[in-house]
Protein backbone atom coordinates (compact mmCIF):
# COMPACT_ATOMS: atom_id res chain seq x y z
CA UNK A 1 0.00 0.00 0.00
CA UNK A 2 1.48 3.45 -0.86
CA UNK A 3 1.75 6.01 2.22
CA UNK A 4 0.37 9.08 0.29
CA UNK A 5 -1.18 11.89 2.17
CA UNK A 6 -1.09 14.39 -0.61
CA UNK A 7 0.58 13.93 -4.15
CA UNK A 8 0.50 17.04 -6.52
CA UNK A 9 1.63 16.30 -9.99
CA UNK A 10 2.26 18.81 -13.05
CA UNK A 11 0.21 18.31 -15.95
CA UNK A 12 0.89 15.83 -18.67
CA UNK A 13 0.08 17.42 -21.63
CA UNK A 14 -1.71 21.39 -21.92
CA UNK A 15 -4.38 21.40 -24.05
CA UNK A 16 -4.46 23.80 -26.90
CA UNK A 17 -6.57 27.20 -26.81
CA UNK A 18 -6.92 26.63 -30.63
CA UNK A 19 -7.92 23.76 -32.59
CA UNK A 20 -4.82 22.32 -34.80
CA UNK A 21 -5.28 20.46 -38.11
CA UNK A 22 -2.75 17.26 -38.59
CA UNK A 23 0.22 17.37 -41.02
CA UNK A 24 0.88 14.76 -43.28
CA UNK A 25 -1.34 12.11 -44.65
CA UNK A 26 -2.10 7.96 -44.57
CA UNK A 27 -4.57 5.31 -42.40
CA UNK A 28 -4.28 3.04 -40.43
CA UNK A 29 -6.47 -0.04 -41.00
CA UNK A 30 -6.88 -2.57 -38.78
CA UNK A 31 -8.63 -6.19 -38.33
CA UNK A 32 -10.65 -6.76 -35.30
CA UNK A 33 -14.21 -8.04 -34.14
CA UNK A 34 -17.10 -5.33 -34.29
CA UNK A 35 -17.23 -3.75 -30.63
CA UNK A 36 -20.03 -4.25 -28.47
CA UNK A 37 -20.18 -0.22 -27.43
CA UNK A 38 -17.75 2.11 -27.17
CA UNK A 39 -19.78 4.57 -25.24
CA UNK A 40 -18.38 3.94 -21.49
CA UNK A 41 -21.64 3.17 -19.83
CA UNK A 42 -21.80 0.04 -22.24
CA UNK A 43 -18.60 -1.65 -23.19
CA UNK A 44 -17.94 -4.75 -22.37
CA UNK A 45 -15.33 -6.56 -24.53
CA UNK A 46 -11.63 -6.41 -25.23
CA UNK A 47 -12.60 -4.45 -28.91
CA UNK A 48 -15.03 -1.72 -26.89
CA UNK A 49 -11.93 -1.43 -24.49
CA UNK A 50 -9.32 -0.46 -27.44
CA UNK A 51 -11.23 1.53 -29.18
CA UNK A 52 -12.68 3.41 -26.58
CA UNK A 53 -9.22 4.05 -24.83
CA UNK A 54 -8.51 5.85 -28.01
CA UNK A 55 -11.91 7.85 -28.62
CA UNK A 56 -12.02 8.88 -24.82
CA UNK A 57 -9.71 10.06 -21.94
CA UNK A 58 -9.85 10.54 -18.66
CA UNK A 59 -8.27 12.31 -15.23
CA UNK A 60 -4.96 9.62 -16.31
CA UNK A 61 -2.79 8.05 -18.64
CA UNK A 62 -0.64 5.58 -18.98
CA UNK A 63 3.07 6.58 -19.65
CA UNK A 64 4.78 5.21 -22.61
CA UNK A 65 8.07 5.41 -20.89
CA UNK A 66 7.16 3.91 -17.55
CA UNK A 67 4.87 1.47 -16.39
CA UNK A 68 2.79 4.53 -14.45
CA UNK A 69 -0.18 6.63 -14.90
CA UNK A 70 0.40 10.27 -15.82
CA UNK A 71 -1.94 13.04 -15.47
CA UNK A 72 -4.14 13.64 -18.63
CA UNK A 73 -7.43 16.29 -17.81
CA UNK A 74 -6.05 16.46 -14.22
CA UNK A 75 -3.75 19.27 -12.96
CA UNK A 76 -3.18 17.37 -10.13
CA UNK A 77 -4.50 15.28 -6.88
CA UNK A 78 -4.16 15.04 -3.75
CA UNK A 79 -5.51 11.98 -1.59
CA UNK A 80 -6.23 12.01 2.62
CA UNK A 81 -3.63 9.71 4.30
CA UNK A 82 -6.27 6.98 4.77
CA UNK A 83 -6.89 7.26 0.72
CA UNK A 84 -10.22 7.93 1.05
CA UNK A 85 -10.67 11.31 -0.13
CA UNK A 86 -9.38 12.43 -3.34
CA UNK A 87 -8.98 15.57 -5.07
CA UNK A 88 -8.57 16.62 -9.02
CA UNK A 89 -7.87 19.64 -9.95
CA UNK A 90 -9.16 19.50 -13.98
CA UNK A 91 -7.98 21.60 -16.96
CA UNK A 92 -10.34 23.43 -18.10
CA UNK A 93 -8.29 24.54 -21.22
CA UNK A 94 -8.96 20.82 -22.18
CA UNK A 95 -12.06 20.69 -24.87
CA UNK A 96 -14.34 17.96 -26.42
CA UNK A 97 -14.49 17.02 -30.21
CA UNK A 98 -16.99 19.87 -30.46
CA UNK A 99 -15.02 22.32 -28.90
CA UNK A 100 -16.90 22.35 -26.14
CA UNK A 101 -14.66 23.05 -22.61
CA UNK A 102 -14.16 20.08 -20.12
CA UNK A 103 -15.81 21.00 -16.50
CA UNK A 104 -15.81 18.49 -13.17
CA UNK A 105 -19.24 18.47 -13.44
CA UNK A 106 -18.81 16.46 -17.13
CA UNK A 107 -16.92 13.48 -14.69
CA UNK A 108 -20.35 14.16 -11.81
CA UNK A 109 -22.69 14.02 -15.05
CA UNK A 110 -20.56 10.75 -16.72
CA UNK A 111 -20.13 8.44 -13.45
CA UNK A 112 -23.55 8.97 -12.11
CA UNK A 113 -24.96 8.28 -15.67
CA UNK A 114 -22.99 5.36 -15.59
CA UNK A 115 -25.00 4.19 -12.26
CA UNK A 116 -27.94 5.32 -12.91
CA UNK A 117 -30.03 1.88 -12.70
CA UNK A 118 -32.29 3.53 -15.63
CA UNK A 119 -29.02 3.36 -17.78
CA UNK A 120 -28.45 -0.58 -16.85
CA UNK A 121 -24.68 0.20 -17.83
CA UNK A 122 -22.07 -3.39 -18.08
CA UNK A 123 -19.18 -1.32 -16.36
CA UNK A 124 -21.62 0.35 -13.47
CA UNK A 125 -19.65 -2.03 -11.08
CA UNK A 126 -16.17 0.22 -11.90
CA UNK A 127 -17.78 2.49 -9.19
CA UNK A 128 -18.99 0.85 -6.53
CA UNK A 129 -15.88 1.84 -4.38
CA UNK A 130 -17.60 5.29 -4.44
CA UNK A 131 -19.39 5.59 -1.38
CA UNK A 132 -23.21 5.54 -1.57
CA UNK A 133 -22.51 3.77 -5.59
CA UNK A 134 -23.32 0.60 -4.65
CA UNK A 135 -26.84 1.36 -3.17
CA UNK A 136 -27.64 4.12 -5.81
CA UNK A 137 -27.29 1.63 -8.66
CA UNK A 138 -29.18 -0.94 -6.77
CA UNK A 139 -31.62 1.76 -6.58
CA UNK A 140 -32.04 1.72 -2.68
CA UNK A 141 -31.17 5.65 -3.61
CA UNK A 142 -29.11 7.92 -1.85
CA UNK A 143 -26.43 9.60 -3.74
CA UNK A 144 -22.78 8.52 -4.36
CA UNK A 145 -20.10 10.43 -3.24
CA UNK A 146 -19.01 12.49 -6.25
CA UNK A 147 -18.96 16.52 -6.50
CA UNK A 148 -17.92 19.28 -8.19
CA UNK A 149 -18.09 22.65 -5.63
CA UNK A 150 -16.70 24.49 -8.66
CA UNK A 151 -15.45 23.74 -12.48
CA UNK A 152 -12.30 22.91 -11.55
CA UNK A 153 -12.69 20.89 -8.72
CA UNK A 154 -13.48 16.94 -8.20
CA UNK A 155 -14.01 15.61 -5.07
CA UNK A 156 -14.88 11.60 -4.54
CA UNK A 157 -15.29 9.77 -1.68
CA UNK A 158 -14.36 5.90 -1.59
CA UNK A 159 -15.73 3.64 0.74
CA UNK A 160 -12.38 1.84 1.48
CA UNK A 161 -8.56 2.58 1.35
CA UNK A 162 -7.69 2.45 -2.60
CA UNK A 163 -4.32 2.84 -3.31
CA UNK A 164 -4.63 2.08 -6.87
CA UNK A 165 -6.97 5.00 -7.40
CA UNK A 166 -5.32 6.85 -10.55
CA UNK A 167 -4.04 3.61 -11.98
CA UNK A 168 -8.26 2.44 -12.34
CA UNK A 169 -8.65 6.41 -13.02
CA UNK A 170 -7.01 6.02 -16.62
CA UNK A 171 -9.55 3.55 -18.19
CA UNK A 172 -11.84 5.17 -20.81
CA UNK A 173 -14.90 3.77 -18.26
CA UNK A 174 -14.25 6.88 -16.44
CA UNK A 175 -13.77 9.51 -19.49
CA UNK A 176 -16.16 12.72 -18.84
CA UNK A 177 -19.60 13.45 -20.82
CA UNK A 178 -21.14 16.66 -21.46
CA UNK A 179 -24.75 16.62 -20.61
CA UNK A 180 -25.56 18.74 -24.00
CA UNK A 181 -24.63 15.49 -25.85
CA UNK A 182 -27.18 13.36 -24.54
CA UNK A 183 -31.38 13.76 -25.44
CA UNK A 184 -31.68 10.94 -23.28
CA UNK A 185 -28.61 9.84 -21.07
CA UNK A 186 -30.13 6.18 -20.74
CA UNK A 187 -29.13 5.89 -24.79
CA UNK A 188 -25.93 4.94 -26.31
CA UNK A 189 -24.13 7.48 -27.17
CA UNK A 190 -23.15 6.22 -30.09
CA UNK A 191 -26.56 5.77 -31.67
CA UNK A 192 -27.09 9.43 -31.85
CA UNK A 193 -26.14 11.51 -35.25
CA UNK A 194 -23.03 13.52 -33.78
CA UNK A 195 -21.19 11.77 -30.56
CA UNK A 196 -18.60 13.66 -28.79
CA UNK A 197 -15.90 12.61 -26.79
CA UNK A 198 -12.29 14.05 -26.22
CA UNK A 199 -9.67 11.55 -27.16
CA UNK A 200 -7.26 11.82 -29.67
CA UNK A 201 -9.59 10.26 -32.21
CA UNK A 202 -13.83 10.76 -32.31
CA UNK A 203 -15.73 8.79 -34.65
CA UNK A 204 -16.18 9.51 -38.20
CA UNK A 205 -18.87 6.51 -39.25
CA UNK A 206 -19.81 3.30 -38.26
CA UNK A 207 -21.32 1.00 -40.57
CA UNK A 208 -22.32 -2.01 -38.59
CA UNK A 209 -21.01 -5.35 -39.41
CA UNK A 210 -18.48 -4.01 -42.11
CA UNK A 211 -16.15 -1.23 -40.85
CA UNK A 212 -15.42 2.10 -38.59
CA UNK A 213 -13.80 5.36 -39.68
CA UNK A 214 -12.19 7.67 -37.02
CA UNK A 215 -10.70 10.96 -37.50
CA UNK A 216 -8.89 13.15 -35.08
CA UNK A 217 -10.35 15.28 -32.73
CA UNK A 218 -9.33 18.17 -33.75
CA UNK A 219 -9.06 20.19 -30.53
CA UNK A 220 -6.72 17.54 -28.79
CA UNK A 221 -3.22 18.30 -28.24
CA UNK A 222 -1.99 15.40 -30.36
CA UNK A 223 -3.76 16.38 -33.28
CA UNK A 224 -0.88 17.84 -35.33
CA UNK A 225 1.52 14.79 -34.59
CA UNK A 226 -0.69 12.37 -35.69
CA UNK A 227 0.94 10.29 -38.53
CA UNK A 228 -1.77 8.41 -39.61
CA UNK A 229 -5.07 10.81 -39.05
CA UNK A 230 -7.31 8.42 -40.21
CA UNK A 231 -7.71 5.09 -38.72
CA UNK A 232 -10.27 2.27 -40.39
CA UNK A 233 -11.25 -0.97 -38.30
CA UNK A 234 -12.28 -3.67 -40.55
CA UNK A 235 -14.74 -5.85 -38.84
CA UNK A 236 -14.86 -9.47 -38.96
CA UNK A 237 -16.24 -12.94 -36.97
CA UNK A 238 -12.94 -14.94 -38.51
CA UNK A 239 -9.30 -15.40 -37.62
CA UNK A 240 -9.04 -16.66 -40.97
CA UNK A 241 -10.49 -13.26 -42.97
CA UNK A 242 -8.04 -11.06 -40.41
CA UNK A 243 -5.28 -12.98 -41.38
CA UNK A 244 -6.00 -13.13 -45.30
CA UNK A 245 -6.78 -8.94 -44.98
CA UNK A 246 -3.13 -8.96 -43.27
CA UNK A 247 -1.17 -11.25 -45.59
CA UNK A 248 -2.73 -9.13 -48.80
CA UNK A 249 -1.71 -5.85 -47.45
CA UNK A 250 -5.19 -4.99 -46.74
CA UNK A 251 -4.54 -4.00 -42.94
CA UNK A 252 -1.48 -2.60 -41.11
CA UNK A 253 -2.86 -4.63 -37.93
CA UNK A 254 -4.81 -7.54 -36.33
CA UNK A 255 -6.52 -7.43 -33.10
CA UNK A 256 -8.54 -10.17 -31.98
CA UNK A 257 -8.43 -12.17 -34.93
CA UNK A 258 -5.12 -14.33 -35.17
CA UNK A 259 -5.78 -17.99 -35.55
CA UNK A 260 -3.97 -19.30 -32.65
CA UNK A 261 -4.09 -22.66 -33.95
CA UNK A 262 -1.63 -21.99 -36.62
CA UNK A 263 0.90 -20.08 -34.30
CA UNK A 264 3.66 -22.47 -35.43
CA UNK A 265 3.04 -21.40 -38.87
CA UNK A 266 2.55 -18.04 -38.57
CA UNK A 267 6.25 -17.85 -36.88
CA UNK A 268 7.62 -18.96 -39.51
CA UNK A 269 5.95 -17.40 -42.10
CA UNK A 270 5.87 -14.11 -40.21
CA UNK A 271 8.48 -13.60 -37.78
CA UNK A 272 8.77 -10.17 -35.97
CA UNK A 273 5.12 -9.68 -37.35
CA UNK A 274 3.42 -11.74 -34.80
CA UNK A 275 3.69 -10.39 -31.56
CA UNK A 276 2.52 -11.17 -28.32
CA UNK A 277 2.00 -9.59 -24.83
CA UNK A 278 0.99 -11.41 -21.83
CA UNK A 279 -2.11 -9.88 -19.94
CA UNK A 280 -3.49 -9.54 -16.69
CA UNK A 281 -6.49 -11.87 -17.62
CA UNK A 282 -7.52 -15.65 -17.08
CA UNK A 283 -9.80 -17.87 -19.53
CA UNK A 284 -12.04 -20.17 -17.48
CA UNK A 285 -14.39 -22.67 -17.87
CA UNK A 286 -17.53 -21.38 -15.82
CA UNK A 287 -19.84 -23.41 -14.81
CA UNK A 288 -23.37 -22.54 -14.43
CA UNK A 289 -24.85 -23.68 -10.96
CA UNK A 290 -28.55 -23.62 -11.20
CA UNK A 291 -27.73 -26.16 -14.62
CA UNK A 292 -28.17 -29.74 -13.14
CA UNK A 293 -26.27 -31.86 -12.62
CA UNK A 294 -23.47 -28.93 -12.35
CA UNK A 295 -25.24 -28.03 -8.95
CA UNK A 296 -23.61 -30.82 -7.90
CA UNK A 297 -20.09 -29.46 -6.81
CA UNK A 298 -18.49 -33.47 -7.07
CA UNK A 299 -19.28 -32.91 -10.78
CA UNK A 300 -17.09 -29.57 -11.00
CA UNK A 301 -14.27 -30.89 -9.49
CA UNK A 302 -14.07 -33.93 -11.91
CA UNK A 303 -14.32 -31.52 -14.80
CA UNK A 304 -11.85 -29.11 -13.07
CA UNK A 305 -9.32 -32.19 -12.53
CA UNK A 306 -9.95 -34.10 -16.26
CA UNK A 307 -9.29 -30.63 -18.35
CA UNK A 308 -5.87 -31.24 -19.58
CA UNK A 309 -4.66 -27.25 -19.35
CA UNK A 310 -0.96 -28.72 -20.94
CA UNK A 311 -2.66 -29.79 -23.75
CA UNK A 312 -4.47 -26.96 -24.19
CA UNK A 313 -1.66 -24.23 -23.51
CA UNK A 314 1.43 -26.18 -25.53
CA UNK A 315 -0.93 -27.95 -28.27
CA UNK A 316 -3.91 -25.86 -28.92
CA UNK A 317 -2.77 -22.64 -27.99
CA UNK A 318 0.70 -22.46 -28.04
CA UNK A 319 1.17 -17.88 -27.67
CA UNK A 320 2.82 -17.81 -24.21
CA UNK A 321 -0.13 -18.75 -22.73
CA UNK A 322 0.65 -21.16 -19.22
CA UNK A 323 -1.77 -22.95 -17.17
CA UNK A 324 -3.54 -21.40 -14.95
CA UNK A 325 -4.36 -23.20 -11.07
CA UNK A 326 -5.79 -19.72 -9.68
CA UNK A 327 -8.43 -17.57 -10.34
CA UNK A 328 -5.66 -14.52 -10.36
CA UNK A 329 -3.27 -13.93 -13.06
CA UNK A 330 0.99 -14.78 -12.37
CA UNK A 331 1.70 -11.03 -13.71
CA UNK A 332 0.77 -9.45 -10.44
CA UNK A 333 3.75 -10.92 -8.40
CA UNK A 334 5.80 -8.98 -10.98
CA UNK A 335 3.75 -5.68 -11.29
CA UNK A 336 3.15 -5.14 -7.39
CA UNK A 337 4.69 -8.21 -5.18
CA UNK A 338 1.36 -10.13 -5.04
CA UNK A 339 1.53 -13.71 -5.38
CA UNK A 340 -1.99 -15.04 -6.16
CA UNK A 341 -3.18 -18.24 -3.97
CA UNK A 342 -3.08 -21.92 -6.13
CA UNK A 343 -5.89 -24.13 -6.23
CA UNK A 344 -4.83 -27.65 -5.11
CA UNK A 345 -4.59 -29.79 -8.27
CA UNK A 346 -6.84 -33.39 -7.68
CA UNK A 347 -5.57 -36.68 -8.78
CA UNK A 348 -7.45 -37.63 -11.51
CA UNK A 349 -8.42 -41.35 -9.92
CA UNK A 350 -10.64 -38.96 -7.81
CA UNK A 351 -12.46 -37.68 -10.42
CA UNK A 352 -13.78 -40.95 -11.96
CA UNK A 353 -15.86 -41.47 -9.20
CA UNK A 354 -19.06 -40.05 -10.56
CA UNK A 355 -22.07 -41.97 -10.62
CA UNK A 356 -23.37 -43.59 -13.98
CA UNK A 357 -26.84 -41.79 -13.42
CA UNK A 358 -24.89 -38.59 -12.92
CA UNK A 359 -22.51 -39.08 -15.73
CA UNK A 360 -25.21 -39.44 -18.12
CA UNK A 361 -26.61 -36.31 -17.32
CA UNK A 362 -23.46 -34.60 -17.55
CA UNK A 363 -22.91 -35.96 -21.25
CA UNK A 364 -26.34 -33.97 -22.26
CA UNK A 365 -24.45 -30.46 -21.45
CA UNK A 366 -22.65 -28.06 -23.64
CA UNK A 367 -19.76 -26.25 -23.76
CA UNK A 368 -20.24 -22.95 -25.26
CA UNK A 369 -17.82 -19.89 -26.25
CA UNK A 370 -18.00 -16.99 -28.86
CA UNK A 371 -16.99 -18.51 -32.96
CA UNK A 372 -12.98 -18.65 -33.14
CA UNK A 373 -11.52 -21.26 -35.05
CA UNK A 374 -8.90 -21.18 -32.32
CA UNK A 375 -11.20 -21.89 -29.48
CA UNK A 376 -12.99 -24.51 -31.47
CA UNK A 377 -10.14 -25.87 -31.47
CA UNK A 378 -9.72 -25.66 -27.91
CA UNK A 379 -13.24 -26.78 -27.33
CA UNK A 380 -12.88 -29.67 -28.90
CA UNK A 381 -9.87 -30.74 -27.47
CA UNK A 382 -11.56 -30.40 -23.88
CA UNK A 383 -14.24 -32.49 -25.24
CA UNK A 384 -12.27 -35.00 -26.50
CA UNK A 385 -10.50 -34.92 -22.74
CA UNK A 386 -13.05 -35.14 -20.79
CA UNK A 387 -14.93 -37.94 -23.01
CA UNK A 388 -11.49 -40.10 -22.36
CA UNK A 389 -11.08 -39.44 -18.83
CA UNK A 390 -14.61 -39.02 -17.63
CA UNK A 391 -16.81 -40.81 -20.17
CA UNK A 392 -18.72 -37.44 -20.16
CA UNK A 393 -19.64 -36.52 -23.78
CA UNK A 394 -20.14 -32.66 -23.91
CA UNK A 395 -21.58 -31.09 -27.34
CA UNK A 396 -19.59 -27.86 -28.54
CA UNK A 397 -21.71 -24.69 -29.48
CA UNK A 398 -20.04 -21.71 -30.84
CA UNK A 399 -21.99 -18.18 -31.17
CA UNK A 400 -21.20 -14.89 -32.53
CA UNK A 401 -19.98 -12.79 -30.02
CA UNK A 402 -23.14 -10.60 -28.98
CA UNK A 403 -25.04 -13.35 -28.99
CA UNK A 404 -22.60 -15.41 -26.27
CA UNK A 405 -22.70 -12.84 -23.99
CA UNK A 406 -26.54 -12.19 -24.14
CA UNK A 407 -26.51 -16.17 -23.41
CA UNK A 408 -24.59 -15.92 -20.16
CA UNK A 409 -26.35 -12.88 -18.92
CA UNK A 410 -29.82 -15.09 -19.49
CA UNK A 411 -28.00 -17.98 -18.25
CA UNK A 412 -28.50 -20.30 -21.42
CA UNK A 413 -25.67 -21.95 -20.99
CA UNK A 414 -24.12 -25.31 -18.92
CA UNK A 415 -20.25 -24.61 -19.74
CA UNK A 416 -18.81 -21.36 -21.15
CA UNK A 417 -15.12 -20.52 -21.72
CA UNK A 418 -14.59 -16.92 -20.86
CA UNK A 419 -11.61 -14.67 -20.19
CA UNK A 420 -11.87 -12.39 -17.25
CA UNK A 421 -9.57 -9.09 -17.34
CA UNK A 422 -8.82 -7.19 -15.00
CA UNK A 423 -7.10 -3.37 -13.73
CA UNK A 424 -3.94 -2.81 -11.32
CA UNK A 425 -6.10 -4.59 -8.47
CA UNK A 426 -5.61 -8.12 -8.01
CA UNK A 427 -8.89 -7.87 -6.18
CA UNK A 428 -10.83 -6.97 -9.14
CA UNK A 429 -10.76 -10.93 -9.94
CA UNK A 430 -12.54 -12.35 -6.94
CA UNK A 431 -15.32 -9.47 -7.04
CA UNK A 432 -16.27 -10.92 -10.31
CA UNK A 433 -17.58 -14.54 -8.29
CA UNK A 434 -19.70 -12.47 -5.58
CA UNK A 435 -22.96 -12.10 -4.74
CA UNK A 436 -25.04 -10.13 -7.86
CA UNK A 437 -21.89 -8.80 -9.51
CA UNK A 438 -22.59 -8.25 -13.53
CA UNK A 439 -19.96 -10.60 -14.44
CA UNK A 440 -20.83 -13.67 -11.95
CA UNK A 441 -22.48 -15.48 -14.92
CA UNK A 442 -22.07 -18.95 -13.05
CA UNK A 443 -24.71 -17.44 -9.93
CA UNK A 444 -22.33 -18.44 -7.07
CA UNK A 445 -23.79 -16.92 -3.84
CA UNK A 446 -21.97 -17.68 -0.75
CA UNK A 447 -21.72 -14.98 2.83
CA UNK A 448 -18.82 -16.36 3.72
CA UNK A 449 -17.27 -15.40 -0.02
CA UNK A 450 -18.49 -12.20 -0.34
CA UNK A 451 -17.67 -11.53 3.87
CA UNK A 452 -13.92 -11.92 2.75
CA UNK A 453 -13.92 -9.92 -0.51
CA UNK A 454 -15.47 -7.44 1.73
CA UNK A 455 -12.83 -7.34 4.32
CA UNK A 456 -9.96 -7.22 2.02
CA UNK A 457 -11.83 -3.82 0.24
CA UNK A 458 -11.75 -2.70 3.34
CA UNK A 459 -8.98 -3.25 5.01
CA UNK A 460 -5.82 -0.92 4.41
CA UNK A 461 -2.95 -2.72 5.40
CA UNK A 462 -1.31 -5.14 2.85
CA UNK A 463 -0.69 -8.03 4.72
CA UNK A 464 -3.88 -8.54 6.14
CA UNK A 465 -5.85 -7.63 3.02
CA UNK A 466 -3.75 -10.31 1.28
CA UNK A 467 -5.10 -12.61 4.16
CA UNK A 468 -8.62 -11.83 3.35
CA UNK A 469 -8.02 -12.63 -0.44
CA UNK A 470 -6.38 -15.86 0.22
CA UNK A 471 -9.44 -16.82 2.18
CA UNK A 472 -11.69 -15.75 -0.34
CA UNK A 473 -9.78 -17.39 -2.93
CA UNK A 474 -9.60 -20.59 -1.39
CA UNK A 475 -13.33 -20.78 -1.46
CA UNK A 476 -13.69 -20.62 -4.94
CA UNK A 477 -10.67 -23.11 -5.24
CA UNK A 478 -13.10 -25.44 -2.69
CA UNK A 479 -16.43 -24.55 -4.59
CA UNK A 480 -15.42 -24.36 -8.11
CA UNK A 481 -18.35 -22.19 -9.66
CA UNK A 482 -15.41 -21.79 -12.11
CA UNK A 483 -12.38 -23.61 -13.44
CA UNK A 484 -9.67 -21.29 -14.22
CA UNK A 485 -7.36 -22.61 -17.21
CA UNK A 486 -4.93 -21.09 -18.67
CA UNK A 487 -3.54 -17.46 -18.06
CA UNK A 488 -3.91 -14.97 -21.23
CA UNK A 489 -2.23 -13.16 -24.01
CA UNK A 490 -3.23 -10.79 -26.75
CA UNK A 491 -1.39 -11.76 -29.88
CA UNK A 492 -1.04 -9.85 -32.57
CA UNK A 493 -0.36 -9.13 -36.32
CA UNK A 494 1.34 -5.83 -36.48
CA UNK A 495 3.14 -4.26 -39.87
CA UNK A 496 7.07 -4.39 -39.66
CA UNK A 497 6.69 -0.82 -39.97
CA UNK A 498 4.73 0.20 -36.96
CA UNK A 499 6.80 -2.17 -34.49
CA UNK A 500 9.19 0.39 -33.23
CA UNK A 501 6.33 2.16 -31.82
CA UNK A 502 4.11 -0.66 -31.02
CA UNK A 503 3.66 -0.71 -26.94
CA UNK A 504 0.67 -1.83 -25.26
CA UNK A 505 -0.12 -0.23 -21.74
CA UNK A 506 -0.34 -2.33 -18.68
CA UNK A 507 -3.58 -2.63 -19.56
CA UNK A 508 -3.20 -4.23 -22.96
CA UNK A 509 -4.33 -1.11 -24.96
CA UNK A 510 -1.87 0.24 -27.68
CA UNK A 511 -2.64 4.22 -28.50
CA UNK A 512 -3.08 4.56 -32.10
CA UNK A 513 -2.00 8.23 -31.47
CA UNK A 514 1.51 6.69 -30.78
CA UNK A 515 2.04 4.32 -34.21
Amino acid sequence: MLLLSALLLPVACRRNEEPTQPEGGGTLTIASREPTSIDPAFFVAGQDFEIASNVHEGLFTWSRERAEVVPRLARRHEASPDMIRWMFEIDTSAKYSDGTGIVAGDFVFAWMRLLDPATAAAGADALFLIQGARDFAAGKGGRPAIEAPDDRTLVVTLEHPQPFFPELLASPRFAPLPRHAFGDPGKDLYSMPHPVSCGAYRLESWDRRQRMVLVPNPHHPDASRLRRPRVEILFSESEETGLNWFSSGRVDLVYGLVPISRISELRGRLGEELVFFPMRSVSYFIFNLHRPPLDNRAVRLALHAAIDRRRIVEDVLGAGQDEAWSFIPPLYESAIGYRPHQCPRPRLPDAFLLPEPVRQAASGLELSCNSSETLKAMLETTQHTLRERLGIHLAVRLLEWQTFISSLRQGDFAVARLSLSGGPDPLDFLENFTTGHPNNYSGFSMPEYDGAVARARAEGDPERRKEAMDVAHSLLCEHLPATPVYSSTQVYLVRKSLLPDFQPNPEGIYLWKDL
